[in-house]
């Protein structure tokens, strides 16, 4: 779902202008891109690193924000995109408390 997540991310950036390439572009890529690569790490079995997890989804949220009200990306993309990242958060949630229990 993250990795899901961050190409759908990279799509959806692919519309915007170019002279945010170094800018929003360039961030939310690299935000989005945090979240699987920290999963891959297995930082989600360690508490201040699922807190990093979570700052990187809300970081998302943030830049996807910005990128709606630059007219950047439409209402219906950014809603689909922050329910993607909505399911990650949950299942990072429902990942944590597995591994506590054990």
């Amino acid at each position: 779902a993250a990795m899901d997540s961050t190409d759908a991310i990279y799509s959806a950036s692919d519309t915007f202008p170019k002279h945010e390439a170094f800018g929003l572009t360039s961030q939310i890529r690299r935000t989005s891109v945090s979240t699987p690569s920290n999963i891959g790490e297995g930082a989600a079995a360690n508490t201040s690193s699922s807190s990093v997890l979570s700052g990187s989804l809300y970081e998302v949220e943030t830049q996807l924000r910005i990128a709606e009200r630059r007219d950047y990306v439409d209402a219906e993309t950014v809603r689909a995109l922050l329910d993607t990242t909505v399911q990650i958060s949950k299942m990072l949630s429902g990942l944590m408390k597995s591994l506590q229990a054990h």
